[in-house]
C-alpha cells in the first residue's frame, strides 16, 4: 500500500469516527428537554376534628374560593376554583377534616348531606350546634317554637322565633309559658293508648268496632287496625260546635255524620280516631281524657300539656296567637273547636313537652320498643304516624282557617328528631313539613 493509499485510508477512518461522534454529539443535542415537574404545595398538617361552622365572611362577588378535590393546588385538579363561596352566605356547614400547606389551612365543608368542597378558613365563622339550629330556624321566617334531638341525646336543643303574644310582646317559647295546639300531632299518642290496649288484652287490631258503635254504617267491616292505619274508608265534615261539647256528644256526631266511602286505601280523616277515642273510652270504663292523663302526661312527664275538654274554661298556659303573613293576629282557636276532635286534636302542649312524649313511646314509660315497632308496623303508609318513606317517622298538623303548623320528622329510634310548632306563616310560603324536615337535617348533619 502507497503513501497516497495509507493516507486515505487514514482520511476515511477519521471522517468515519469525525460523523459518528458528530453524529452522536447531534443526538445529544437535538434530543428533546424533559419538561419540569409541576409542583404542588404539599399538606404540612392534618386535623380531623368536626365542628360547625357559618360561611359568614365571603368578601367580594364571589367570596373564597371552593375546591372540589383538596386544598389550592395540592394537585392537578385544585389549581383554580371550582365554585364561590358568595353563594353560600351565611350558610352553615360542618367541617370534615382541615388540612394546611403554605399558602394557608383549608377545611372540608359539608352542608346537610353535601359536601360542597375545600375553603380557606378565613371563609368560616365557629359556631355551635345550637347557633346553627336557631339560625337555621330563623331563616326560614317562621314564628314559633322548635325542639331538636342530635344523635341520641335526651335534652333537646330548643329554638324559638317571633312573638306568641302581641299585645303584650310575648316571645314564643318552649319553657311551659306558652301553649300550642298540636292538631294531628296527637294522633300518634291516640294509637299509643291503643297500642297498650293490646297489650293489655283488651284490644286487638282485629276487633270489630261494631263491638262498640253498631250504629256506625259498615261497622262489622271495620277494624281497630284499619281505623289507627286511616283505611277504614270513613270520612266526615269538620265540625265546629256552637259551644263546647263532650266527649260522648264528639264522638256521637263522628258516627252520626261519617261517610262510608268503600275505600280502604289510605285516606286521611279526623273521624276514626275521634271514634277511636270513644273506643278507649268504652274498654277503660273511663274517659279519654282520663286515660290520657295516666297513661300518657303522668308517665311522660308532660307537665305543661292538657286536653281542652267541655269543662275548660282557660289553659294553664296561654295559648300563642295565630298570625298572618302582614303580622295581623287571626281570630282565636276556639275551645267548641277543639273539644269536637277528642283524640284528633284538643291537646295543647309546647315542643319540649311533645318531644318528651314521642321519647316516651319507645324509652318504656309509655311503651316499649317493641310495642312501638308494632304499632307502626299495621301500616304500610300510616300507622299513627306516616311510616311510609325509609328511615324516617313523620307527622305534620294544621287547623284550618288559622295559621296554626306543627311537625315532628325523626329517625324510628329518635336517634335524630325535629318537633316544630308554629303560630304564623312563612314570608315565602314554604310548608311546615318542609321546615320540620330541614330541623330535622340539622340533627342529623350538625
Amino acid at each position: 500500500m502507497g503513501l497516497k493509499d495509507g493516507f486515505s485510508m487514514t482520511l476515511k477512518k477519521w471522517f468515519q469516527v469525525g460523523v459518528v461522534t458528530l453524529g452522536s454529539i447531534g443526538v445529544l443535542m437535538s434530543a428533546p428537554k424533559h419538561p419540569q415537574a409541576a409542583t404542588y404545595n404539599p399538606v404540612l398538617k392534618v386535623n380531623n376534628h368536626h365542628y360547625d361552622v357559618q360561611l359568614s365572611h365571603q368578601p367580594g362577588k364571589t367570596g373564597y374560593a371552593l375546591f372540589w378535590y383538596g386544598p389550592y393546588n395540592t394537585s392537578r385538579s385544585t389549581k383554580t376554583r371550582d365554585d364561590n363561596g358568595s353563594r353560600y352566605q351565611n350558610q352553615f356547614a360542618r367541617v370534615l377534616q382541615r388540612k394546611t400547606t403554605k399558602t394557608g389551612t383549608y377545611a372540608k365543608l359539608r352542608i346537610n348531606a353535601k359536601t360542597i368542597g375545600w375553603m380557606n378558613v378565613h371563609g368560616l365563622k365557629s359556631v355551635s350546634f345550637s347557633d346553627v339550629a336557631q339560625g337555621t330556624f330563623a331563616q326560614s321566617g317562621v314564628t314559633g317554637s322548635a325542639a331538636l334531638i342530635s344523635a341520641g341525646e335526651t335534652t333537646p336543643t330548643v329554638v324559638s322565633n317571633g312573638l306568641a303574644l302581641q299585645a303584650d310582646q310575648v316571645a314564643n317559647t318552649s319553657d311551659g309559658s306558652i301553649s300550642y295546639p298540636t292538631a294531628s300531632l296527637q294522633k300518634l299518642f291516640t294509637g299509643a293508648m291503643v297500642e297498650q290496649l293490646f297489650t293489655e288484652k283488651k284490644l286487638a287490631p282485629t276487633t270489630r268496632v261494631s263491638s262498640f258503635y253498631p250504629e256506625l254504617k259498615n261497622a262489622r267491616n271495620i277494624t281497630i287496625a284499619q281505623l289507627l292505619t286511616m283505611t277504614a274508608g270513613i270520612t266526615g265534615p269538620e265540625w265546629t260546635p256552637n259551644k263546647p261539647v263532650s266527649e260522648t256528644a264528639a264522638v256521637a256526631h263522628a258516627i252520626q255524620t261519617a261517610t262510608m266511602t268503600n275505600n280502604h286505601n289510605f285516606q286521611y280523616s279526623d273521624v276514626g280516631y275521634v271514634i277511636l277515642a270513644g273506643i278507649i273510652a268504652k274498654v277503660t270504663h273511663q274517659s279519654y281524657a282520663r286515660n290520657f292523663q295516666d297513661r300518657i302526661l303522668t308517665p311522660a312527664g308532660m307537665t305543661h300539656s292538657e286536653l281542652v275538654n267541655q269543662s275548660t274554661r282557660v289553659l294553664d298556659q296561654p295559648m300563642a296567637q295565630s298570625f298572618n303573613l302582614d303580622g295581623s293576629a287571626v281570630a282565636p282557636l276556639s275551645f267548641a273547636r277543639l273539644t269536637a276532635l277528642p283524640g284528633a286534636g284538643n291537646l295543647v302542649s309546647n315542643p319540649v313537652d311533645y318531644m318528651a312524649g314521642v321519647l316516651a313511646l319507645q324509652n318504656g314509660q309509655v311503651l316499649t320498643q317493641k310495642q312501638y315497632r308494632h304499632l307502626t308496623s299495621l301500616g304500610t303508609h300510616y300507622a299513627s304516624i306516616y311510616v311510609w318513606r325509609p328511615g324516617v317517622r313523620f307527622i305534620n298538623g294544621a287547623f284550618s282557617g288559622q295559621q296554626y303548623r306543627t311537625g315532628y320528622y325523626a329517625t324510628p329510634g329518635n336517634y335524630h328528631a325535629a318537633v316544630v310548632f308554629a303560630n304564623g306563616t312563612t314570608p315565602n310560603g314554604t310548608a311546615l313539613k318542609a321546615i320540620t324536615e330541614q330541623l330535622y337535617q340539622v340533627a342529623k348533619y350538625y
